[in-house]
């Protein structure tokens, strides 16, 4: 039976290694036993190892003791740090975007540069800003709080704030941005 990787161990891997296990030998590598996971693994008469699934030496050392033939990796952190593209290194069958092809999820200004390319009538009115005095610049432009902040890079899925939803007024918004601003550096 053809061996598949897992990577990462959320409620996401959990289904998916639900479905791998019917046709592969599932192995992963988490940082703690996921119960499903592990028992998917244990089902399918693969090995699971407790360790960093981001170092890569590990994963390369466990793919080639183990012959791995195809890797899944779903979870954005992982697909951020290149563990397809490692995947892909080793010569590995993959489910997954490259780190390059999930900058789209990690990177809203890299998302809206693409969409500004490609279909320049459907941008929004956005500002990348980088430093406070580009904030407070742009805070001029709005009287109120009709705005979205949304910070560089991946927030799982909480970094949003919708103006008049999660801050109220101009200024919750400014110093939600401004604290997004400390965050990056």
């Amino acid at each position: 039976m053809k061996k598949c990787l897992l990577l990462g161990n959320g409620g996401r891997e959990a289904v998916l290694a639900e479905q791998i296990s019917k046709g592969f030998e599932l192995y992963a590598i988490m940082p703690y036993a996921n119960p499903s996971v592990a028992s998917e693994v244990e089902k399918s008469n693969g090995k699971y190892l407790i360790g960093d699934p981001f170092d890569k030496e590990l994963v390369t050392k466990f793919v080639k003791e183990n012959e791995i033939e195809a890797c899944v990796v779903s979870q954005d952190n992982l697909l951020q740090e290149g563990l397809i593209d490692l995947a892909r290194n080793l010569g590995l069958k993959t489910f997954g975007p490259t780190s390059k092809g999930a900058k789209v999820e990690w990177s809203k200004t890299y998302a809206l540069e693409i969409v500004e390319k490609l279909a320049p009538q459907m941008i929004i009115k956005n500002a990348a800003i980088t430093n406070l005095e580009q904030l407070e610049e742009t805070m001029k432009n709005y009287e109120d709080d009709s705005f979205v902040v949304k910070p560089e890079g991946l927030t799982g899925g909480k970094g949003v704030k919708v103006g008049g939803i999660h801050f109220k007024g101009k200024q919750e918004g400014y110093e939600y941005a401004k604290s997004c601003l400390k965050e990056d550096r």
